[in-house]
């Protein structure tokens, strides 16, 4: 009775470290997108966008599409500022 037990408990301790083997895993799925428009309101296509990302100091660039969008898919977490030409914004 007492090795049967122990072989459970064994079974479950070889169990256990592969079902919890992502909980300490995270991922993350952000972005930073926006739309560039004149003071008209209309859309400002090929507009070339800078993500600076403040602690690393390192830059991302993204153009803006034919309606004025642009996207920087999976920017790392922290602080940015973002221009376009020499405006920061």
């Amino acid at each position: 009775m007492k090795s049967r037990v122990f072989q459970e408990v064994g079974r479950m301790a070889a169990i256990f470290p592969l079902a919890a083997g992502g909980l300490g895993s995270q991922t993350f799925n952000a972005r930073i997108a926006g739309t560039v428009t004149d003071a008209t309101g209309a859309p400002v296509a090929a507009a070339r966008i800078t993500v600076h990302h403040l602690e690393t100091n390192t830059d991302r660039k993204a153009p803006t599409g034919a309606a004025g969008v642009y996207d920087v898919p999976l920017p790392l977490p922290g602080t940015y500022e973002e221009a376009m030409g020499n405006a920061r914004v």
